[in-house]
């Protein structure tokens, strides 16, 4: 009788269980693989990327502002 609970499928909570569990441990193991910055890299690259959207905020509001006054030059 011992051998009958193995001969059995695992059910869908027991599957799931160990579908979760593998998912969580690859996560864990890819982590673990990742090549982390240092804090002064990240305040580095953060102000990098605060400057260009600063950079392409002012060119757009530039074109913008120059289109409108073409518009009103032509059609005002």
């Amino acid at each position: 009788m011992a051998n009958d609970n193995k001969n059995k499928k695992d059910n869908w909570f027991t599957k799931a269980g160990k579908a979760i569990k593998k998912f969580f441990g690859d996560i864990k193991m890819e982590l673990k693989k990742v090549v982390w910055l240092k804090p002064k890299q990240v305040v580095t690259a953060t102000i990098a990327v605060l400057g260009a959207c600063l950079l392409v905020g002012a060119v757009v509001w530039l074109v913008d502002l120059g289109m409108s006054e073409l518009y009103n030059l032509i059609f005002g």
